[in-house]
């Protein structure tokens, strides 16, 4: 079986450890042991779909419930290895029925549940397998499992996948490697559809025997009819799992053989091209006819060679392996496993080394979605492989495999037997879209919250990238935006101060629209500056209020064209006449610091009101203080009818305030006046 390998020592190893947990083979009439012994055979040999069709008819003839318990068991392994997920599941919960305390049984269903991408019902068998097994690690790391496959599914990576039709079928179409030469416009890929050379039926999975197949899109972009690669590659056996040399004259390739009473396994051939033809195939012999091998991806240089093997010897299922070429004749060295940091106690499949050394391989290890999930292994900077699994939509239930990138493009093929293709398996693109992002705001009246419409809203990216718009009813305004970048952007409308707002595309690792908001107040209006504050009867600036005011420097540069009247107010404290002359000096001291602060002398003017002008309580104050009804002018008057004195101390710190108006929006900079007083 060229997608899993031939693995006859594994597989006796497992089915003795079936039987251990289960029962014996007493209680079998002779009849059935002979039909029953024939079954065994093609499981030892790998042969899981001829055994499992042999295991119905035993189970047909047996009545015990307990053998029989053990006999769906038996066919649900078949189907599992032959990845006939649904049957599997089946007969797994058919044995638990006349069984349910089995572990094993029950640690296997749940992983084929997990496999169907039934999450919740996995999750919940096991839990079961845990009460069984408490602790047990494999338990632990498949209900952990079905949560990390519920949450990467509902938050994709920025892979879009596509099912390549031209390249599928009805039948299992899998494992392509490009022809780099032809723009990636030629393709080779696995198949047991309707052309291929063998027409008897594996014993493995129930199906054709794979060949070789390969396709050609024109210059209109349209893909010819994959035709399969002659007899001198393709045989009555499996063929699969290609790739090519950089000049595309020399194939690698799986060739798997199952033969009566011979030795079955999967070995590595090539192929050399013979003008527009593939020569004869031989075998590389990296490794003993007796150990199966496969799956070949040839690094950049060619100089390494990447494999897959259950039988050299390593962390336990399917491994994978490394040869490197030696010498000056080129000969293939010694197969080295590529360790624990790589290889796990489960099957790691079909290796892809990428061009800049980042390994790509498919492993049904426990943290997966479901069957083989596609994993990604690169080295950090201690020299140390770190493994990533690509999930969804790369990844899914089913399994998935066979990833081949188009160069250092982020884009590619891989394999899955998801739901949604037109076979078994089916070939399906991947690409990365370029991140787009873009920003929508609104301007409003800071007053009345209304959305204004005819803003001019500029946008200044630190890229130095420069766009205008102008607001409209409803959407506002929008422009597009660069990856990693940050702007600041600045509306203006006549009648209001400029108002301004910041975005970025920093650390955004998704396409997305950008909303935003900027509020503009009017000019018509008096406006407060707050925390304005000085020491009783003197006019020097606190270090607080220049604070406060280094806000309104920038209020100022923002609306280059307008003139200020800074406006001081004092209390209903004290005499009149000083009240006058110490906000006088107030508000001067103000515009000193505004002018010290770079603002031209000719734009500000100062004025002292004393009590001449008493706060009128507007809805915030009413709200805050119910003593003081909206609309109250704090006056002596007010004040004085207040019985307690805090409430009076109140009103007197609203009257202690700085506030400025707009006088003209049409001045004109010159620099000649800056820094000047007035």
């Amino acid at each position: 079986m060229i997608l899993r390998l031939i693995h006859n020592k594994n597989i006796i190893k497992i089915f003795i450890s079936t039987i251990l947990l289960i029962i014996s083979l007493i209680g079998f009439s002779q009849k059935v042991n002979k039909l029953r012994t024939k079954a065994d055979n093609k499981f030892f040999g790998g042969e899981y779909y001829a055994a499992s069709q042999l295991y119905r008819k035993v189970y047909k003839k047996t009545k015990n419930k307990s053998d029989r318990a053990e006999i769906n068991y038996l066919i649900a392994d078949c189907y599992r290895y032959s990845r006939d997920i649904k049957q599997a599941e089946n007969f797994y919960k058919k044995a638990m029925k006349m069984n349910d305390k089995a572990p094993l049984v029950v640690l296997n269903h749940a992983n084929m549940l997990r496999c169907l991408g039934d999450y919740e019902a996995s999750a919940l068998e096991y839990k079961n397998y845990l009460s069984l097994v408490p602790l047990d690690l494999k338990g632990l790391q498949g209900f952990n499992a079905c949560s990390l496959a519920v949450e990467w599914t509902n938050n994709p990576t920025r892979y879009i996948v596509e099912e390549m039709g031209a390249l599928n079928s009805k039948f299992n179409d899998f494992s392509p490697t490009y022809d780099s030469r032809k723009d990636y416009n030629s393709i080779y890929y696995t198949s047991n559809r309707d052309k291929t050379t063998g027409k008897k039926i594996s014993g493995i999975v129930g199906d054709r025997f794979t060949d070789i197949f390969e396709i050609q899109k024109d210059r209109k972009g349209k893909w010819s009819e994959a035709t399969p690669l002659d007899t001198l590659v393709n045989s009555d056996f499996d063929e699969g799992v290609p790739v090519l040399n950089s000049k595309a004259n020399e194939m690698y390739f799986t060739k798997c053989k199952i033969e009566v009473k011979k030795k079955n396994g999967c070995q590595i051939y090539t192929s050399s091209k013979q003008g527009a033809d593939w020569g004869e195939c031989t075998s590389l012999q990296l490794v003993g006819d007796s150990i199966s091998i496969g799956h070949p991806s040839l690094s950049a240089d060619e100089k390494t060679l990447y494999f897959s093997s259950r039988e050299l010897g390593g962390s336990g299922g399917a491994d994978i392996f490394k040869v490197t070429k030696e010498g000056k004749g080129g000969k293939w060295g010694a197969p080295i496993n590529l360790g624990d940091s790589i290889n796990s106690p489960s099957d790691e499949l079909f290796p892809f080394i990428r061009e800049d050394g980042i390994l790509y391989f498919s492993s049904d290890r426990e943290i997966s979605m479901g069957g083989l999930d596609i994993y990604k292994a690169y080295v950090d900077e201690d020299s140390i492989f770190r493994v990533e699994n690509m999930k969804y939509p790369i990844n899914s239930n089913a399994d998935d495999f066979g990833i081949v990138f188009q160069g250092s493009n982020e884009k590619g093929l891989f394999s899955s037997a998801r739901k949604g293709g037109k076979g078994g398996i089916d070939i399906y693109s991947f690409y990365i879209p370029p991140l787009e992002f873009s920003v929508t705001g609104i301007i409003k009246d800071e007053d009345t919250g209304e959305q204004l419409v005819g803003a001019v809203v500029k946008i200044v990216g630190s890229d130095g990238t420069i766009f205008r718009d102008t607001t409209k009813i409803d959407v506002g305004f929008s422009f597009k935006l660069k990856p990693k970048t940050d702007y600041l952007y600045i509306a203006s409308k006549p009648g209001y101060f400029n108002g301004k707002g910041n975005v970025t595309t920093n650390l955004l690792d998704r396409s997305q629209v950008l909303k935003t908001e900027a509020t503009l107040s009017s000019i018509a209006k008096t406006i407060e500056l707050p925390n304005i504050e000085y020491d009783f009867a003197k006019w020097d600036l606190r270090e607080s209020s220049k604070s406060a005011l280094d806000t309104f420097v920038t209020t100022l540069n923002d609306n280059p064209t307008l003139t200020i009247e800074l406006m001081s107010h004092s209390d209903m404290i004290g005499n009149d006449s000083i009240n006058l002359v110490v906000s006088q000096k107030r508000a001067q001291s103000v515009v000193d610091y505004i002018i010290s602060k770079g603002i031209d002398s000719d734009r500000l003017v100062a004025k002292g009101y004393g009590k001449t002008q008493p706060k009128v309580a507007d809805k915030n104050i009413s709200t805050l203080y119910s003593f003081i009804p909206e609309k109250t002018v704090l006056n002596e008057d007010f004040i004085n009818s207040l019985a307690e004195k805090n409430q009076q101390d109140i009103c007197n710190q609203f009257n202690r305030r700085t506030e400025f108006k707009v006088l003209s929006t049409t001045y004109i900079p010159s620099k000649s006046k800056k820094g000047n007083n007035p």
